[in-house]
């Protein structure tokens, strides 16, 4: 059985990026949903975070956020802005009937 990553790197905050790896796998589990959702962020928090969307054959779905865009603590903007553009995608993917 293949497992499906739910993960967030660099966003120059630890404790953020458990919560964002916690929200995502709660939301999208990956039992439900068969699709990596690996989030990189830069650590210059210049050129937005990428929340790119696969499953290593026919799903590469990648999207860029930016937390600035987000009315919230800056912590709480990099969650928002991560898990609303994760939803985009899935819901796209969804659509598409991808997933």
């Amino acid at each position: 059985m293949r497992a499906w990553d739910r993960s967030a790197y660099f966003l120059g905050n630890g404790t953020i990026e458990q919560q964002i790896e916690r929200e995502l796998a709660s939301q999208w589990p990956p039992e439900q949903f068969p699709v990596h959702i690996k989030v990189v962020g830069d650590q210059s928090r210049k050129e937005g975070i990428e929340v790119p969307v696969s499953n290593g054959t026919d799903i590469d779905v990648p999207l860029k956020v930016h937390p600035e865009d987000f009315l919230s603590p800056p912590e709480g903007a990099s969650v928002a802005a991560v898990i609303s553009g994760a939803s985009q995608l899935i819901a796209a993917l969804k659509d598409q009937g991808k997933i």
